[in-house]
């Protein structure tokens, strides 16, 4: 049973019923507080508590764990998609995002979402149709972690998509040039550089050969001014 239902179709025509109709019961939830009904019991939308002090919002014919979308339970734990929220705020689907949204950012630069999919924690974006979402940071269930790589092989990855050149920078604010202090590490097609800022510093060649100060001999050791 429930004290109020409002029914009507569309957004028009409302009506008020205060005994109930041929709706299905509210099992195992308590009695239904507020009923909105659409055009079927499919699209009824319910606001109902428990004998638990839990408030349930809920779409469908009747209040259960599959239809229950909102709950929020007498200890304050809110749970979108789970109606026993572990934490403070818990959010449960076969592929759950969070989205945080700038409506004032550049095209294609306003949303920014964090997911947990197959055991990895994954902050990305999407566009503005949201029919493209890239991820920019992982963590997988092992603790690897990854830049621009959703699948990291070793402990910490960084990875440039569609180009052969990716650079890892430690440098001091405020000052440019070579008289910036700060380590460089660079892979440039299939060779890695390590040096300051401004600097070329030390090259390892994919034969294995080292450098410093160039970027392009080929002995095995050597230095250059």
């Amino acid at each position: 049973s429930y004290e109020l239902m409002i029914n009507g179709v569309g957004f028009s025509n409302y009506g008020v019923a205060m005994t109930p109709t041929a709706y299905s019961a509210v099992a195992n939830f308590g009695d239904t507080v507020l009923r909105a009904s659409g055009t079927t019991t499919a699209t009824d939308l319910i606001l109902t508590s428990s004998s638990g002090g839990n408030l349930y919002l809920a779409t469908g014919p009747s209040v259960s764990t599959d239809t229950a979308k909102l709950t929020v339970t007498a200890a304050g734990s809110v749970g979108i998609g789970t109606t026993t929220p572990n934490w403070t705020l818990q959010v449960a689907s076969a592929t759950p995002y969070i989205g945080i949204t700038d409506t004032d950012a550049a095209v294609n630069q306003k949303h920014w979402l964090l997911s947990s999919l197959n055991g990895s924690f994954n902050i990305g974006t999407s566009s503005d149709a949201l029919t493209a979402t890239s991820s920019r940071f992982t963590i997988t269930s092992l603790g690897r972690v990854g830049i621009g790589t959703t699948t990291p092989t070793d402990e910490f990855v960084v990875s440039n998509s569609g180009s052969d050149n990716v650079f890892v920078s430690v440098t001091t604010p405020g000052i440019s040039g070579p008289q910036q202090a700060g380590i460089n590490l660079v892979s440039l097609a299939n060779n890695t550089s390590l040096g300051t800022a401004g600097n070329k510093g030390w090259t390892m060649f994919a034969r294995g050969n080292a450098w410093s100060g160039t970027t392009s001999h080929q002995n095995d050791l050597g230095i250059s001014y």
